[in-house]
């Protein structure tokens, strides 16, 4: 009973279980609950996660519709950087995603 508490980080508390059922009862009860704070950590994660994929994929998408005439004018370069300092990107990763989008998306 002592280990698994332990584990579970529930804390012993000021009351305990005597009888067996009510160590069962505790045990399940403790385990359940790490389970739900792993699950709710893992859909915030997950969330965070998509987040964060969706704004770098709407910044790609924004040069490269910029780049859709070969050429990136001032007032697009603007909005670029513009969007770049509301996600938080620093300048040397904006620049090796425009350039990297350059190489794949201007006509030849």
């Amino acid at each position: 009973w002592w280990s698994l508490i332990t584990l579970t980080t529930v804390g012993y508390g000021d009351v305990s279980p005597v009888t067996p059922v009510g160590k069962l009862v505790g045990a399940i009860t403790a385990v359940m609950g790490v389970c739900v704070v792993a699950l709710l950590t893992g859909i915030v994660a997950s969330a965070f996660s998509n987040q964060i994929s969706r704004r770098k994929e709407m910044f790609q998408a924004e040069i490269v519709a910029a780049l859709s005439d070969g050429v990136i004018t001032e007032d697009e370069m603007q909005k670029i950087e513009e969007m770049q300092k509301r996600l938080g990107m620093s300048d040397e990763h904006a620049t090796a995603v425009i350039e990297l989008l350059r190489d794949r998306h201007v006509p030849k």
